[in-house]
């Protein structure tokens, strides 16, 4: 697995800056892109549209292989595995949202 930079800051992004988001990069728990409770039902879209906006901030296609959730330390985690291909080589890392907001 290697880790794909994404922004430091989502919300500085021009593409996504309206959205009901905050937090980190989303490369860790510590780290995890924090989706508001504004998103409501729809946090899931959400997240993939963070996905795809984050791709194209990078000049990259990132195609979502597959999502599970997990409960640490009492927050609720959306973790989307992420294939990208570069130079014919293909990578997969995992994108972390903290969806707490959303669920409880």
């Amino acid at each position: 697995m290697i880790n794909i930079k994404t922004p430091n800051n989502l919300n500085n992004k021009r593409h996504i800056k309206s959205l009901p988001i905050s937090g980190g990069s989303g490369i860790s728990f510590k780290n995890a892109i924090i989706i508001k409770s504004d998103a409501g039902e729809n946090y899931d879209a959400l997240e993939h549209l963070a996905i795809d906006l984050m791709g194209i901030s990078m000049g990259i296609k990132m195609e979502v292989k597959g999502q599970f959730h997990i409960n640490q330390n009492g927050r609720y985690y959306d973790i989307h595995t992420v294939v990208t291909s570069s130079l014919g080589n293909t990578y997969e890392t995992e994108i972390y949202f903290d969806v707490t907001d959303c669920i409880t």
